[in-house]
């Protein structure tokens, strides 16, 4: 049974992430894993005014099981909000089918 698991550990594995060597043993597996870390990135990101007498248009999106959804903020030199705007999308029924095949794996 425990030989079952861990070659359908290595399957799993390797199909996911076909570059990582994988260990040959479950132990030396450990090994590995015990010595992974997760990193934690800093980034500051700041909001750039545009030029004077030009204005500026940020925009977002985000996927949902069902849709999608769009936004966006206009804005002048100094920051202050000119119009802003938001969308919902139907996601087609071929987009689904890809999310739900990535979502399998």
């Amino acid at each position: 049974m425990e030989n079952n698991i861990w070659l359908n550990l290595k399957m799993a594995i390797k199909l996911a992430f076909p570059t990582f060597e994988m260990a040959d043993s479950w132990k030396n597996f450990s090994e590995i894993v015990e010595h992974l870390r997760h990193t934690t990135e800093w980034k500051i990101i700041k909001w750039i005014n545009p030029t004077t007498g030009k204005v500026k248009l940020n925009t977002d999106r985000s996927f949902f099981k069902n849709g999608a959804g769009i936004g966006g903020i206009f804005r002048n030199e100094y920051g202050n909000m000119i119009m802003a705007f938001a969308a919902k999308w139907t996601v087609p029924s071929i987009t689904k089918k890809r999310q739900k095949r990535l979502s399998m794996g």
